[in-house]
Parts: structure tokens; sequence; C-alpha cells
């Protein structure tokens, strides 16, 4: 028995230029057309192609191969292209997909005309090279025949290698019954197996018509008319997307349509009907890639049935996206980074070659790992690309893939890294090194400022999972920057300074200075009005909420000089209002001014209010009347300035010998009280300059860095101290000099030894060997 199938693409992708409802260059994405200009193998857009041959009857199967040229420039003499077994390539299929198919034997096979000629001006080969595969010499299992297009000769026109290797599957089995096996009698096929991709540009749809027939395969045409009906086969997506390692979508039904309906009519006589003509229309579309797999379903009218090697026609749809401008500008968070490895600039330089990865020098954290993105201003985002880790030579060529690619991820955006709005959870397919980049696509646009993926698996380099580390090469994102035309504004109040203010009772009475604003995360379309109130009961709904318990700010501890401001029409921030705080108006305590920015208007939506709260901390230090201090490493020329450590005066300071000696850490102060006394905490002044309007403009060398305290109530020489642990301070500030520590209990004493190890020098960069103390409180 015998069968003759000749199988192009040429047919209908020559159907898809004529029926463009655009020009070709706009149909199909193409700005310089001669790029395009490539010789490939129709069969090959598929990759495999597979065969059921029965061994225990005399059966051929021929497959004829030809070569296409790819573009638009039409070419000015015969081109000669040569095939040939690639037989090395089983090794590279097998291995990539984990199977083990052997080699198909020569004596079952014979290659003939390998070399064939794409005539002057024509597509298409003028004939094909044919391979014939006889069943008769085959054992029963599964072969693998690798065909290369390898060279053309008459012109310079390259080999597309994307498309130049085909893979012919044999799946050689027992016929236990000839009547199961309907394709070895005539039956109807479709023009074409695979489509190769349309494409269009997100910003400028695509609208055309693809044509397809149906065929009737065998010597002889129908006797009377046999109608064929397509069907659009859903399930199908997920078998292609696993086959080919891809992640496309279903087309939805409004990008598509059929023209005269999805059945066509085999005239009698005839061995090709008319077209199924397809519109498509992107216009609606969001992300992607997408497929429409059409089948035969059925045929009615003679005794012909479908050949299920050849009865889908896929058509592929891809919307061009630019990546994201801006990159240089982002940044990244991932608490599992590996420090020694880890420079996130390195997901956005552009090089293959240089990549991000998590932790796996000193400890070695499994997913899920975080990366939360900022994108600096607010973007519409469609999807997002990941290459994978590699190794590339010289040339820039991948030579090994790496272990740690995303398996699995979830994808979620946010305005301000407080509400998340997910965009989906993915499975990325696994890569190789012809395919290092993986593109994923959402549903519809998202929008907002920050990116957050949350990987929960990882590949190993081998395409299998479980991987701890992830390791990413670069990071791309689809969209452009803007807003949701239906988002409403989200106001924030902005309160400089943000941290908390600290003042003492004795050396910090001077008043203090707040700026408050209103912020908008969008721009203003008009003048927007913002109105400030106090609001006393937030006090107690804070405290409730944080355990703590401030106190409501008397009225006359502060003035405003407005509480009414506005968003400029195009700006995101009003003018500010300056809070000016007054410490002699307060007493002992912790306390806060509760603030609410409201705004009359639709363009914050369902939140036209927002609440903030400033907070002071007023410490409740003892009366150091008759308290007095010792060192043995006072500067000599300052004997006696230790008083000044309790005189209220932060102009005035205690300091370790500088002048004819410079003895270093450790530096030991004695404090002796006037009573035994209950402590929880102490605080610590640095040595400042002040400026005329009694505002600290420098802070000296030997602020304490690091100290451990000690409590005695012994009145011997001799004394038994207990220590209240080591504390290590941070670098003071200009609007905060003062460090504090409370105790993770209360300690009793009258004497309080302050061992000092460490000190800071002017800036805080480095170590000094000098202390120097303006005031010491106790609490």
């Amino acid at each position: 028995m015998k069968k003759l199938f000749e199988i192009s693409a040429v047919c209908l992708f020559t159907a898809i230029i004529m029926c463009c409802c655009k020009p070709l260059e706009d149909a199909f994405g193409v700005d310089d057309p001669e790029q395009y200009s490539m010789v490939y193998m129709p069969l090959a857009v598929n990759g495999t192609m597979t065969y059921d041959l029965a061994i225990d009857e005399a059966q051929e199967e021929f497959i004829s191969i030809h070569a296409n040229i790819g573009g638009l420039v039409k070419t000015e003499s015969d081109l000669a292209v040569t095939f040939r077994l690639e037989k090395d390539s089983l090794d590279v299929y097998n291995s990539r997909n984990n199977t083990e198919y052997g080699l198909l034997p020569e004596d079952s096979y014979e290659f003939k005309d390998s070399v064939v000629t794409i005539p002057a001006g024509k597509t298409c080969s003028s004939a094909p090279a044919v391979v014939a595969i006889h069943s008769a010499n085959l054992q029963e299992g599964r072969y693998l025949l690798p065909v290369k297009l390898v060279s053309v000769e008459g012109g310079d026109y390259p080999v597309n290698e994307d498309k130049s290797l085909l893979y012919i599957m044999v799946n050689a089995r027992i016929l236990k019954n000839s009547k199961d096996y309907p394709e070895n009698y005539p039956l109807v096929y479709a023009t074409s197996a695979i489509v190769g991709e349309i494409t269009t540009s997100f910003d400028d749809p695509l609208e055309t018509t693809v044509d397809i027939t149906a065929i009737i395969g065998g010597p002889e045409a129908p006797a009377e008319a046999v109608e064929v009906t397509f069907k659009v086969d859903e399930e199908y997506l997920e078998t292609y997307n696993e086959e080919n390692q891809s992640s496309f979508r279903l087309l939805p039904t409004e990008a598509y349509g059929f023209d005269e309906g999805m059945t066509v009519t085999i005239p009698a006589g005839s061995m090709v009907s008319d077209a199924l003509s397809v519109s498509l229309n992107s216009e609606s579309l969001v992300g992607g890639p997408f497929l429409l797999p059409l089948r035969i379903s059925e045929t009615s009218g003679g005794d012909y049935g479908i050949n299920e090697h050849n009865d889908m026609v896929v058509l592929k749809l891809r919307l061009e996206y630019e990546p994201c401008a801006g990159r240089e500008n982002w940044t990244l968070e991932c608490p599992n980074t590996e420090p020694s490895q880890g420079a996130v600039e390195h997901l956005f330089d552009g090089l293959p070659g240089t990549f991000w990865c998590t932790r796996w020098k000193d400890s070695k954290p499994g997913p899920p790992h975080v990366l939360t993105l900022d994108l600096g201003t607010n973007y519409e985002v469609h999807g997002l690309a990941f290459t994978a880790r590699s190794d590339v030579d010289a040339d820039g060529n991948v030579t090994k893939v790496r272990d740690g690619m995303i398996h699995r991820c979830e994808v979620s955006l946010s305005y301000d890294k407080s509400a998340w709005t997910s965009a989906g959870e993915f499975e990325v397919p696994a890569i190789s090194l012809q395919k290092i980049q993986t593109e994923l696509f959402f549903d519809r646009a998202f929008y907002g400022r920050y990116v957050r993926i949350t990987v929960t698996s990882c590949y190993y380099a081998n395409g299998t999972t479980g991987f701890y580390q992830c390791g990413i090469s670069e990071l791309d994102l689809y969209g452009r920057q803007g807003e949701d035309p239906e988002r409403k504004a989200v106001m924030t109040v902005s309160v400089s300074p943000e941290e908390r203010i600290n003042i003492r009772s004795a050396a910090d009475v001077y008043d203090r200075e707040v700026k408050v604003k209103a912020v908008s995360d969008l721009p203003a379309a008009k003048d927007e009005t913002v109105t400030f109130t106090i609001d006393p009961d937030y006090v107690q709904e804070y405290n409730s909420a944080n355990g703590t318990s401030y106190i409501m700010l008397d009225a006359e501890a502060y003035s405003a000089d407005r509480l009414t401001v506005t968003i400029p029409a195009g700006a995101r921030e009003s003018e500010e209002v300056t809070l000016t705080l007054k410490p002699s108006k307060m007493h002992f305590g912790e306390f806060m001014l509760p603030l609410t920015a409201s705004a009359q208007s639709s363009f914050f939506g369902d939140q036209p209010e927002v609440k903030t709260q400033i907070l002071l901390v007023y410490a409740a230090d003892f009366d150091r009347t008759g308290w007095t201090a010792a060192s043995d490493r006072t500067e000599p020329n300052e004997q006696g300035w230790e008083a000044r450590l309790f005189d209220g005066d932060i102009t005035t300071h205690w300091g370790t010998q500088w002048k004819d000696a410079k003895p270093g850490p450790p530096h030991e102060l004695i404090i002796t009280m006037n009573e035994v006394r209950t402590v929880s905490g102490m605080a610590f002044s640095a040595r400042v300059n002040l400026d005329e309007n009694k505002k600290v403009k420098r802070i000296r060398d030997g602020v304490i860095k690091e100290c451990e305290i000690f409590f005695s109530s012994d009145e011997t020489e001799d004394k038994t101290w207990e220590s209240a642990g080591v504390f290590t301070f941070p670098y003071v500030t200009m609007d905060n000099i003062e460090n504090r520590v409370f105790f993770d209990k209360t300690y009793r004493g009258k004497f309080i030894k302050v061992y000092i190890t460490k000190c800071y020098r002017e800036g805080g960069a480095e170590e000094f060997y000098q202390c120097q103390i303006s005031e010491i409180n106790v609490f």
C-alpha cells in the first residue's frame, strides 16, 4: 500500500499576503522587508511530523520537502537549496525532550533529490526533495530522522535557522485491523498544518483576512461534492503549549470571525475546496501571543475520512510591544539577594552574560523569593520578559543555560506598596540554548509604580524543577508610562521631619517647625482644595491600635500658619503648612498632634480623608541637682567639667584627654546620683555648636558609639556592679543629637558606670579616640 502526501505552507502564506486589508508591510509588522528574505523549510515551522506505519504489511510513506523564501523581495536568479540528513541532532532532541528515540535505520528509507531549485521570481521550490520510508524492515517502535536545510546558492539569501530543521517521527506498529486506520484511504486534509506568526503593533491594530482550503488526498477526484466543516479546537491549546514549550493564549472570540461560516465545499471533480475566510482584528487584544486552532471536525458527501495527521490549521497572532523605557532608573529589592553577586543593575544592562541571583554562599534560602521593582513613576504594564542566566562566548552566543530560571511566579502591581493587585499566576516554559527568554502577558493592562514578582518554583538547567536558587540575566516590562483612566487618585500627607521628634526637659526647649503637605499620586485635573483639621479623637484610636499612650498636645503648645492648601491643576503636591511646636508649653510625657486632611472632590473617589499624626516625646528625666561624675580620662585642662553633664546646657560639654595625651577607648565615667533610684533608661547628648537661632549647626567628634552600663548601690570603694547590657548607638543627626537607651528591665542604684568602648568621629564615617558628651539624662 502506498500513500503520497505533499505538504507545504506556501499556499496559505501566499493567501495571507494576497488577502491583507492593509499594506503588506503593516499587516506583518515589517519595517525593513529585505531583512526577512531568508530561505526556510515550511515543514520545519512545526518542528516534528509524525507518521504511523504498519510493519506487517508492505507500506511506504513519501514525504515531500519544499524550500521556500520568505519576505517581499523576489529573487532575480534560480536558487539551489541543499538538504541533508542531520543525524547528530537526534541526541539534541532526546536530551531536550527527555526521550530515547532511535535513529531510523538506513535500510528503511531513501533520500531522493537532496538539492531543490527555487526558480527566479518564485517563492517555492519547483520540485521537492523526497524522503521515502519503507516499513518492511522496521521493528515495532518509534524512530526519528532529522532533515536539515543547510545551504543556499545562487544569491545572497541566508538560511532561516529557526525554520531549517525537521524531525520526521515514525511510529512503527503491527496492523491488527486495517479498518481501524482510515489514513490508508483517500482522506480530507487542510492546506497547512501551521501558519507562521502574523505580527502587528499594539498601537496599530491589524485587520486582515486569512483563507484556508481543504484538499482530498488520493489518486481520484470525488464524483460528488464533499462538504468539510471546521471547528475551533480549544483543547488543542494546552497540547500545543506543552509540545512547544510555549505560552500561547486562545485568541478571544471578538478578535476573529468567519465571513461565510465554517463549512467549505470541495466540488465534484475537484480536489480543492473553496476558501474558509477567517477575519482577524487585533483592536481589542491585550497581551498575547495568541493561537487560533482550527480543526476539520466532519465531512459529508462521499465516503471520505479525515487525515488526522494534517487536519489542523494553527493561526498565530502576536502583538508587538516595545519594552518599557527608563530601565536605567528602576530599582529592585529582594531580601534573598546574594551579596557577592546580587548587583540588581545587571537585570537592566542588556548584557546576557551578567546576572542577578538569590543567596547561595553563606545561606541557601529556597522559594518564595519576592522581588519588588520600583519603576519610579506609574506605568501601564501588559506583560514582562525574563532572560535566563546563561554562559556566552566571545561572540555573544549562548553556550550553557544555568540553574535558577523562574518556573512559577505571581505578578502583582501597586501604586504604594500597600495595596496590591494580582496580574496572575504564571508557569514559565522551560528554556533552552535556542530560547533563553520567556515572555509573560497579562489578560488586560495593569497599572502601578511597583511590580512584585513572587517566585514560588525554579528550574534546574536540565529543565527539571525544584532548584532552591533564582537567577535572571535580564528583566523587561512591556508597556509604557501612564495612568489608569478609570482610577481615582489616592491622597497622602507628607510630614517633615518624618521621624518622631525628641524633646528634653531642660536642654531642648527651643521651638521647632514641622512642614505638612497633601500629596496626590495622580496629577490634579483642576485645583483641588485640601483642609487640615485637628482630630483629638484620633489619639485614642491610635493608642488602641498601636499599644501606645500618647497625650493630645495642648492648644497653646502649637500654632499653624494656615490649615487650607491647594493642589494646583497638573501638580501632585500642595503648598506646605508650617506648624510651630512649643516645648516650653508642654509637660513631661509623650505627645501627639493628630491631623486629618480632607478634600471635597470626586477626584479622590471614596477616600477623600487622610489621617496622620505628628509624634513628640518629652521625656521625664530626674532632677539632677547635686549629681556628680568622675573619670580618670577627663582632660586635665577641663577639671571639674564633669558637672557640665548635668547643667541643662547643650552648649557646654565634658571630654576625655586630647591635649598632652590622647588615650583611646575604653573610657570609664562614674556618675553619683543624690540617692538610690529605680532607672529604666538613659540619654546621651552629643557635643554640638549652635547658630544664632540656637539651632544645631555642627556635631563634634566623640559621639558615643558603643558602651556598657552598670549599676551599684555599694558605698565601698570596691563596688559590686550589675550590668544592664552592652549598647550600640547610631550616629546622631542635626535634628536629634540625643541617643536614648531603654533597658529590658529596671535597675536600682545610686552609682552608674558608663564603660565607653567606641566613639564616632565627626560625620560618623570612622571611629575616634576621644569621647565628648554635652548632657546625660537618666529616666
